[in-house]
Parts: C-alpha cells; structure tokens; sequence
C-alpha cells in the first residue's frame, strides 16, 4: 500500500506538472483537456480547548470520542493541508493531518497512512458519470470530517461510530439535475487494507436528492465484512436536510447498524438517531443545536466506556459560532451525555494513592471552545 500511495502521489503531481504546460506546447495538448485545469491549496487549522466535568485523570475524555479527545489541555484536533487539482475531466487531490484526532483515530494504522487525509482522483468522461479512486470520505454521513464546515462544533456520534475514510472505489450517475445515484466498493468497514481472512470487501448504495440547494435527502447502506469468522453486516443510513430562509437549517437523520458477530447474522444491531439546527442570528453569529440518541450494546461500533455495559445514552449540545473575520471561526460548545446506567467515568475524587476502584456515574458534561481557520 505503501507502493500503492507512493504512484498515487507520483501521479498527482505528474498531472500537475502537465497542466501547467505553456503556451508553446499547446499543439501537445491532451484531448482530454487536463491542460485546461486549476491547482489549489487549502489550510486547516482547529486549535481547541476541552474541559470534562468528570475530570478523567488519564487525560483522555469518553473513550467513545475521537475528535476534540483530550481534557483540560490546549491541543490541536486537526492541522490538515490540502493539494487539488480540478479540470474539466479530471480531479486529484492529496491532503495530510496532525493533531490529537489522526494521532488516536489512526494510531494503529501504518506509520506513513497516520497522516493522510485523503489521496484520491476522480474521472469525469461526462455530465453524467464520474468516479472516484483512492482513500476518500465514504458515501454516508450527516457531516464533515472537519468541524468548520459543520452546524456543531464537536462531530456527532453517527460520525464517531462510522468511518471518516475508505479506501477504494466511489462512483456516481447523475440521472437528473436533481437525482444521484452513486456505487461504492471498498475495503471493508474503514481500512487501508482488508484484515487477515476478510471475506470480502464492502459494497454500498447511495441515492441523493436534492432540490434547489435548500432540501437534501439521502438513503446510502454499506454491506461489508470484517473479520475471518463473521458473515457480512449491513449498515443503513437516511437524513434529510431542509434550508428554511437564509437563517435556519435543520437535519434529521436515522442509522441502523444490522451486525454480525461469530456466525451470528445480525445479532449486534446499533440504532443512532439525530436532530440537529442553526440559526444564523447575522453573517458573523450562529446558533447551533443537537440531540441524539444511541444504542449500542455491545459495543460493536463504539468503544464501551465502561467494561460489561452497553452504551445506550442521551446526547445534547449548544454551540455559538462568532466569524470575526473571514475564514476564522471562535466556537463555544456545551455538551452533555446521559444514561440511565452509571456508565461514565468520574474521577473526581481519584486519589492515585488511595482509590482501589473505578468510580462512574450517569452523566458526562463537559466544555468545548475552539479556534478554526481554513483557508483556501
């Protein structure tokens, strides 16, 4: 795989190269017209401070968390650099991440693959087709991978328990002005490669509409297999997105995880549900809301917070976004998680010294505030 990136790269660049041939060359030109295209660049940088009333002495907020993971501490969740290259037949695009997200999300990937945002290009022969090749974000999910583009500050748990990438083949056919219908294959649930003894890799549906940029409504599934001794599992996703005015915009979104456990089919099921808005109150303020719902048992998206329990819980979050300038965002988030088990740790009466057990309790409220700038 690393070869693999190495040509990807390679290619990348070569295309870059190519494009900006000078005038001089022009009887040289590629019918395909990549000489026609445009490099960018973009910049992303999501400095952020986190504080959990639950006080984890590790350092480590839920266990359940990848983004914004660390507590009491000034960190960098994501420093991502971006290279693109888009003309009318073709894109590429390679981009790199630092920060605390990549170092847990991707810790036990390979060295090189740790920070690597995406490595992919996209073929487009015509008006009607395209696809796209490489390491990618998937075809489902209510968000981006990163929080600037989004309603909430901190991701929402359908984010956290699916995957932020793949790695393999995207494709879409757009029937009308308004309708996609997209094919992906890849490997397996999120890898750079399939695990030891998969059976096979994942395929996935997704159909989009959308109507004139203020309504949005999507269905995407993903069959996929893991591991040597399971049958495949099936996740299914559907949300709708609505622009009411230039102020208000509200998602509503369903996921059901059907997985397969040890020759069981379809025995872990994982429901998440969630409701989310924002209320532009001028160009420069927003408000944003969430509430969600999840329910997985036994942890088979999730890390479970405490050992012998699922983890079914409550999510609730308001954030205010202030853009002093533009392309800066100043981001203020409370959030808080509820269940009716003790099932979060709480250490705040943890003595090193003197505690013999682990303590936990029902809720987890905690701070967020952050600093984005994305340029581009």
């Amino acid at each position: 795989m690393k070869n693999l990136f190495l040509i990807i790269s390679s290619a990348f660049f070569g295309i870059v190269l190519y494009g900006q041939t000078d005038s001089t060359q022009a009887e040289n030109k590629s019918s395909l017209g990549i000489e026609d295209g445009k490099l960018s660049y973009s910049l992303y940088i999501d400095n952020y401070y986190a504080y959990d009333f639950n006080q984890p002495y590790d350092g480590y907020r839920q266990s359940f968390l990848y983004q914004y993971d660390r507590h009491n501490e000034f960190n960098i969740n994501r420093a991502v650099m971006n290279l693109s290259y888009k003309s009318k037949y073709l894109e590429a695009n390679v981009g790199f991440n630092a920060g605390t997200f990549p170092n847990e999300f991707m810790g036990g990937r390979d060295t090189l693959f740790r920070y690597v945002y995406e490595a992919n290009f996209k073929l487009i022969p015509n008006d009607k087709f395209d696809v796209t090749i490489g390491m990618m974000a998937p075809h489902f999910g209510y968000e981006s991978g990163l929080s600037y583009e989004n309603m909430t500050v901190s991701q929402s748990m359908v984010s956290e328990a699916t995957p932020y990438y793949i790695m393999g083949v995207k494709s879409y056919y757009h029937a009308t002005e308004n309708f996609d219908i997209g094919l992906t294959v890849a490997n397996g649930w999120q890898n750079i490669y399939k695990n030891p003894g998969a059976g096979g890799i994942g395929v996935g549906l997704h159909l989009f509409y959308e109507k004139e940029n203020d309504f949005q409504l999507s269905y995407a599934n993903y069959l996929y297999n893991d591991t040597q001794d399971a049958p495949y599992s099936l996740y299914n996703e559907i949300y709708a997105k609505k622009q009411l005015g230039k102020k208000i915009t509200l998602l509503s979104g369903f996921s059901l995880g059907l997985v397969s456990e040890k020759g069981d089919e379809f025995k872990n099921n994982v429901g998440i549900f969630t409701l989310m808005g924002q209320y532009k109150l001028s160009e420069k303020v927003a408000l944003g809301a969430r509430y969600e719902h999840l329910e997985d048992g036994n942890g088979a998206y999730l890390n479970l917070p405490r050992p012998g329990y699922g983890l079914f819980l409550d999510g609730a979050s308001l954030n205010l976004d202030w853009s002093p300038m533009n392309l800066v965002k100043f981001r203020l988030e409370g959030r808080v998680f509820t269940s009716q088990k003790d099932i979060y740790k709480d250490d705040r009466d943890y003595d090193p010294d003197t505690s013999t057990e682990i303590a936990y309790r029902n809720v987890a409220p905690s701070i967020l505030a952050s600093i984005q700038v994305k340029i581009h």
